[in-house]
Order: C-alpha cells, then sequence, then structure tokens
C-alpha cells in the first residue's frame, strides 16, 4: 500500500488518505482485520476461577491443611483452627473475592453441594477473623440480628449470610448428612475436615463425617447408665431426617450398637469457639 500523505486528527485516531485503486482493497482488509479482533473477544474463555466446578480452592484447601488440628477442649474431642494465623494468610483471605465474583454454573447436585458446604465453613471461619468474637460465634450478634443472619459476604455479587446457605440452598437439597459437614465455628459441631469437599469425594466425605460424629461420645451419640443421649443437631433438624425413617433409623444406619431404644436425650451443646489460641 502506497501513503501518499496522512494528517493527525485526535490523540486516538490517525486518518490515512490513499491513491483510489487502492481503497477498495483496502477497505477488505480492514474489515477482515475487525471481524478478526471482535471474534478473538467474544470467544475468549472466562477465566477459570470464575467458573464454580474449576473455582482455584486450593489457598482454603492448603489453609485447612495448615492451621486446622485435632484437640480436646472442656472434654469435647474437636478440630480446632487456628484463627491468629489464619488472619494473616493472604490466601485464605482472597477467596472471599473468588467467591464475590463466582459465576454458579454447576454441572450436578454433588458439584453445588461441595461448593456451599465449603463455602459456609469459610465464611464461618471469615466471620470470626472479622469480628473477633472473644468466646462464641454467637457472641458476634445479638436478639435481634443473631449472627445467623448477618451478611458474612458475598457469592456471585449477592449478599449472604450462614443461614441463607445453610437453609435456602443446602437443606432445600434434600441430603441430611450435610448436616455433619457444615461447620458453625463450635465445640460440639461436628470437625472442620482438613480437606476440600469435591463432588467427585462427596458421597465418601459425608458418610465419614457423619460416621466419626456419630461415634464421638464426646459430642455426637453416648449411651449413659441405659439412656441415649444425642445431638442436639437432631432436634434443630429432626424434619430434615424422615426421608430416611426418622432420627432413630438414620442412626442406627451408623451405630449398629443403638439396640432398641425408642426414646433419646438432648446432649448439652457447646458453644464456646474451636479456637486453637485459648
Amino acid at each position: 500500500m502506497r501513503l501518499n500523505s496522512f494528517r493527525r486528527v485526535s490523540r486516538c485516531s490517525i486518518v490515512f488518505y490513499c491513491h483510489p485503486e487502492n481503497a477498495g482493497r483496502i477497505f477488505r482488509r480492514l474489515v477482515i482485520i475487525v471481524v478478526i479482533a471482535i471474534g478473538s473477544v467474544c470467544c475468549e474463555k472466562t477465566p477459570e476461577h470464575k467458573l464454580i466446578g474449576r473455582m482455584d480452592w486450593s489457598g482454603y484447601e492448603k489453609s485447612l491443611k495448615s492451621y486446622v488440628s485435632e484437640g480436646q477442649i472442656l472434654g469435647v474431642r474437636v478440630n480446632l483452627v487456628s484463627y491468629l494465623e489464619l488472619a494473616n494468610d493472604d490466601e485464605f483471605l482472597a477467596l472471599a473475592d473468588l467467591l464475590a465474583n463466582a459465576q454458579l454454573a454447576f454441572k450436578d447436585k454433588n458439584e453445588k453441594l461441595a461448593f456451599y458446604i465449603n463455602a459456609y465453613n469459610y465464611f464461618a471461619i471469615k466471620i470470626v477473623l472479622d469480628k473477633k468474637p472473644k468466646n462464641s460465634i454467637r457472641d458476634i450478634g445479638n436478639v435481634v440480628m443473631p449472627v445467623w443472619r448477618r451478611t458474612v459476604g458475598q457469592i456471585a455479587g449477592e449478599d449472604v449470610s450462614l443461614d441463607i446457605i445453610e437453609h435456602e440452598i443446602l437443606r432445600s437439597m434434600g441430603e441430611p448428612r450435610i448436616h455433619f459437614a457444615i461447620v458453625c465455628a463450635s465445640l460440639s459441631c461436628p470437625n472442620l475436615r482438613q480437606e476440600l469437599y469435591t463432588a467427585e469425594k462427596l458421597d465418601a466425605q459425608l458418610d465419614g463425617q457423619t460416621r466419626k460424629f456419630l461415634n464421638d461420645e464426646t459430642k455426637g451419640v453416648s449411651m449413659k447408665n441405659g439412656s441415649l443421649y444425642i445431638s442436639r443437631i437432631f432436634d434443630w433438624f429432626e424434619e430434615d431426617f424422615e426421608k430416611d425413617g426418622g432420627v432413630l433409623p438414620f442412626l442406627r444406619r451408623y451405630r449398629k450398637d443403638l439396640g432398641t431404644n425408642k426414646e433419646y436425650l438432648f446432649m448439652d451443646y457447646r458453644w464456646d469457639l474451636n479456637a486453637l489460641e485459648q
């Protein structure tokens, strides 16, 4: 292409003056360039961390492995969380932004369950880090606005609370074993798992969590003087176990030693913080 002359029109554009016989050819080339440019933008892949199924949870899982450890407090066996160290873990804190910008596109039920179990556990830890309660996660809230109803962050641009994740999303999916996977930062909660929940391993993970909790006499199920004591989780969420025949039939799936007991009592629920640093 032979350029006869040019002049600057503005800081952002330049107009070229060409010989008339080349004008058609130049125009066609410009059209092709524009089409290719537009196509490359339209076909650009969404960043992987914005796709739920491939979201980068690696920083969170590394934190679980590094700052969660087995212990015992006030006679209760519990996985303790080092909140002081997590408060300085940039990878853990950065997950809040990834969740806020996530695009919700689940390929199946297990993927959705795993995502929201992980999200619940993450935000339960995060609100403790943000609000720094002295003794219990319940210290964050009050009678009018308990901690469970307070905004803990965003998922896909929408404000969420622990109640929204638990009651509106997880419980509505009809999987009662979620109650042994979500952890509200307290001693009597099921133990915080030291690995990520994933769609591929979810059934085995939920089964393992349930079995471990129900075989823990310090907070799950206990026989004392011929009486059966069980976690208050079965009181608060009794209806969730109806699909399995009710509370007792569900328990007997994991505890063959319960005999013919038809009555049970509830254990006291310890709301003390599951913090390593006491």
